[in-house]
């Protein structure tokens, strides 16, 4: 069942478009990602949800209800940042009650409700800490002890783990994930990170030049892009231009030669200008009597920890950098094909 339905939504900042006609739905239970890089306008649509912001125009509709107008306070949803907004100066106790204060509960309602969240959390232990002596990560969870506090309808989270080193935030990324599946309510997670991302969300929302680029599961958001720009930012840096030279199966040619593709999600024809995107996994070494179709030299080769990045000289000023199970010292001669399935064809924007 569909609880959060956002409507065309219109939003400027400093005169330049921010979020243009963005509309999507939440449904009960779902987590959903807002994903995109800083400046497109991930936190300013989770603030108008919450309310903290107008749009120009749209509306945002909770449960058949039009809300747009409608105060933070009457919302019954949580909004928890990425800076957490904790009281340095009070107990891990009095951070998670402040909220519950201001609404006016007396401390009999509160203290249960406390000790719930804290549990929620896992941090029964620490009520009587101040929070300036907890680490980044117990600070985390504090904060999001204190946004389930009040037992809101809807839980956003704006980078919740951005202010965390790398190791840390790895750890906390599945713990997030079971405790936010635990809390039984819609949730929005915004983030920069792809990784956070695939690890969080049902469902992810890519945001980029003001629209949603691209909806779906995280499997299908990264297996097929929706753009070469989407491709490069999971990290699919190979990408060379072409022309359809045969349309089926989908044969490209290209400066460094023809290059077979299974991409189905666009129909191409023959001459129609392309772009390839080659994924880092495309790479087979060429087998006893198979017919060559590529030879490089190596130019470098990184361990990366259960894989090694390995850095190919094409010919003709391409590079590509690809992912292989074993080690090439730079100097080397290989030959190999691409794997097809692993080259998504896009057809170039005019």
């Amino acid at each position: 069942m569909k609880t959060l339905v956002v409507e065309n939504i219109v939003k400027h900042y400093d005169n330049q478009l921010l979020l243009d006609d963005i509309s999507f739905e939440v449904q009960q239970d779902e987590s959903v990602c807002l994903l995109g890089p800083s400046g497109s306008g991930k936190s300013t649509l989770l603030r108008i949800i919450a309310g903290l912001e107008q749009p120009e125009s749209g509306r945002v509709v909770w449960k058949d209800e039009d809300i747009t107008d409608k105060p933070p306070h009457q919302r019954k949803f949580s909004l928890m940042f990425q800076d957490y907004a904790l009281f340095p100066h009070l107990m891990v106790r009095e951070n998670i009650a402040f909220g519950l204060r201001m609404r006016g509960k007396i401390m009999n309602e509160i203290n249960p409700i406390v000790d719930r969240s804290l549990a929620m959390v896992r941090m029964e232990s620490f009520g009587q800490r101040r929070v300036s002596a907890l680490s980044g990560g117990e600070q985390q969870r504090v904060a999001l002890a204190r946004a389930l506090a009040p037992q809101p309808e809807l839980l956003m989270l704006d980078e919740p783990l951005g202010a965390l080193d790398r190791a840390l935030r790895e750890h906390l990324m599945s713990e997030l994930r079971a405790l936010l599946k635990e809390v039984d309510i819609p949730v929005i997670y915004v983030t920069h990170d792809q990784q956070e991302a695939f690890n969080i969300a049902d469902r992810i929302l890519v945001l980029h030049d003001s629209r949603i680029l691209q909806s779906g599961k995280p499997s299908e958001v990264y297996t097929r892009p929706a753009s070469p720009w989407l491709a490069e930012f999971f990290g699919f840096d190979n990408q060379i231009e072409g022309k359809v030279s045969k349309e089926s199966p989908l044969l490209i040619d290209t400066p460094i030669g023809e290059i077979h593709s299974n991409c189905t999600a666009n129909k191409f024809s023959t001459n129609d200008k392309v772009v390839l995107v080659v994924k880092p996994d495309a790479l087979r070494l060429q087998l006893d009597g198979e017919s060559e179709a590529f030879s490089g030299e190596v130019l470098d080769c990184i361990f990366s920890g259960g894989y090694y990045k390995m850095m190919v000289d094409m010919g003709d000023a391409v590079k590509f950098e690809f992912e292989l199970d074993k080690e090439f010292p730079p100097g080397q001669k290989i030959n190999f094909t691409l794997d097809p399935e692993s080259v998504i064809c896009y057809r170039k924007s005019q």
